[in-house]
């Protein structure tokens, strides 16, 4: 079978590669979105212009009809569900606009269009046989990103190098702090990776089933599942056996994780920043007006390979073209940034020579 409900399916030598390249090009057809006749986007969405709920008059209730929103928005999402993880946050935040849509949210949908367009045939879902059979998650938060004040949650959850479970959804809750918000996306990502991680139980335990999803471990710690944050304050939190001051105002639901962690079914560790693939699922990319270059683009399309599961591939990895691209804007990044830290390595020690030769004049005041 090679198409299946939208789905294009590709045999390699060390998986299958899924796409809905098809689906995704009708749709930029559809939109006037094509490859000839718009620029190539390569971030889903960006960080700035920042994109806000207007209050409409009836009459611009009534012109809502005239542009389908909801339509080519809900094709984007069947893409994100189905083979997309790196689009999640775009269509998070364009979803909120459904019945308020005006010109800004229409360009930030058609720019979402074009990318996904742009790198339909380059990005595929990639499933393949190496990395192992353990689970692993990442997860992060973007505390008051919203315009109601609640943050984001987005995390992703790996069997061996796979994705098989992402989201990326605004929290139910306000969080007082980044601590408090990343705390409440490691507790839903927790409920997520216990669930995987009893699935997968289940299927071992059929008899006669071959162990291809079988989870790794000792018979002291028994397959134990992974999962890395960028928030030592959320961690810390975590295991501990009691509630802090500062969060005994959380409900008692997000705290449940505790307990797993404590009998070492969740396993938390520490990820930088800038190695949490979870980061895209959170917040856009780049910053700037139309036309401009987006400074974050090679750093973006990193994070998307690794949760589109294209870690050690080939040459003849369709992802290769992105990374032809990456290379080239990091060259770019770099010369920029050497001349950055060049003009600021020459404005400190202009600084340094100043603050000597005060420093040096101990009666500078004596003869003032």
């Amino acid at each position: 079978m090679e198409r299946y409900l939208g789905f294009d399916v590709t045999r390699t030598d060390d998986g299958f590669l899924f796409s809905q390249a098809r689906l995704i090009k009708q749709l930029g057809a559809r939109t006037n979105r094509c490859r000839g006749n718009t620029p190539n986007k390569i971030t889903p969405i960006r960080s700035k212009p920042k994109l806000e709920k207007p209050l409409l008059s009836p009459g611009d209730r009534a012109e809502l009809k005239n542009y389908p929103y909801r339509s080519n928005l809900g094709v984007t999402g069947y893409a994100v569900v189905g083979t997309r993880p790196d689009g999640a946050f775009a269509y998070k935040t364009l979803a909120s606009f459904n019945d308020c849509h005006q010109q800004p949210h229409r360009t930030a949908l058609d720019d979402f269009i074009s990318y996904l367009n742009v790198t339909a045939d380059a990005l595929p879902l990639k499933l393949s046989k190496s990395g192992g059979d353990s689970l692993s998650a990442y997860c992060d938060a973007d505390w008051n990103g919203t315009e109601c004040h609640r943050s984001t949650t987005g995390w992703i959850v790996f069997h061996g190098n796979n994705p098989i479970s992402w989201a990326s959804r605004t929290q139910k809750c306000t969080a007082r702090s980044t601590g408090e918000a990343e705390y409440i996306a490691l507790s839903s990502l927790s409920q997520e990776a216990l669930y995987l991680k009893m699935l997968l139980e289940s299927l071992e335990g059929k008899p006669g089933h071959v162990q291809i999803l079988s989870n790794t471990g000792t018979r002291e710690n028994p397959g134990c599942v992974s999962i890395w944050s960028d928030s030592m304050n959320a961690l810390q939190n975590s295991k501990k056996e009691w509630v802090s001051d500062k969060l005994r105002h959380i409900k008692t639901a997000y705290h449940f994780f505790k307990q797993y962690v404590k009998w070492g079914d969740l396993r938390l560790g520490h990820v930088a920043g800038p190695e949490n693939c979870a980061d895209i699922f959170t917040k856009g990319y780049g910053e700037g007006n139309s036309g401009q270059s987006n400074q974050k683009a090679g750093e973006y399309l990193k994070h998307a390979l690794t949760c589109l599961g294209h870690k050690g591939c080939e040459a003849s990895c369709p992802c290769q073209a992105i990374r032809k691209s990456m290379g080239s804007s990091q060259e770019t990044d770099q010369k920029k940034s050497v001349k950055g830290n060049k003009a600021f390595r020459e404005a400190a020690a202009a600084a340094s020579i100043r603050t000597t030769w005060l420093v040096g004049l101990p009666d500078l005041e004596d003869r003032w």
